[in-house]
């Protein structure tokens, strides 16, 4: 049983995984089929069912533009017996660029920073604008660490080396100058979102 995955021409396949029941990376594993086919060997299946993350990278295009990102197909015995198609769309609208789907959020160890995403966001559309776009800190995903500072608007010109200097001692394992759980986008998923906003100068 094998993967196929068409990608059409400025579009690149970065990786296939195996997600569950076990995780595998089998993107090594790829042939090169034709210019723009590759397949994936999955070895044999029992009864069973398989999840995989398949990551596309497309060429920038812009808003409101829609294109075939891959089709991805299950082939046994050279018949195709299942597909399916992934689709990119480019949007300006927050709601949907920010998203991180729930089943891919598990399996790249986002869960959390998705949770904390939705409720930014909801906290946006209340009108909650400082709760919803300050973000300051650190997060641990499956593939490792990921530090973020974002949402400053204008004041970010005025902050931008005090910010500096926290997530350059974040990414060498310091304590930073200032505490930036208040910032954190675990305040979210933690429910003190709406604590009142702290001044530093």
């Amino acid at each position: 049983m094998r993967l196929r995955v068409w990608a059409p021409q400025g579009s690149e396949v970065q990786f296939v995984r195996q997600v569950a029941p076990v995780v595998e990376d089998i993107t090594p594993k790829a042939q090169q089929i034709g210019p723009l086919v590759r397949e994936f060997p999955t070895g044999a299946w029992g009864d069973e069912s398989r999840d995989y993350h398949v990551a596309v990278r497309v060429p920038p295009a812009p808003i409101g533009s829609e294109r075939l990102a891959a089709r991805v197909e299950v082939v046994v015995n050279d018949q195709v017996v299942a597909k399916g198609l992934v689709k990119a769309m480019w949007s300006a609208d927050a709601n949907l660029t920010t998203r991180i789907d729930p089943a891919v959020a598990h399996y790249t160890g986002q869960t959390k920073l998705a949770e904390a995403i939705q409720q930014g966001l909801a906290a946006k559309a209340a009108g909650d604008e400082r709760t919803a776009t300050t973000l300051l800190g650190e997060a641990a995903t499956a593939g490792g660490r990921f530090l973020y500072a974002t949402g400053f608007s204008g004041h970010g010109f005025l902050q931008a080396p005090a910010v500096g200097e926290v997530i350059r001692d974040l990414y060498l394992g310091r304590t930073p100058f200032v505490d930036t759980t208040p910032l954190s986008a675990d305040r979210f998923t933690h429910g003190d979102a709406g604590r009142p906003e702290s001044h530093i100068v």
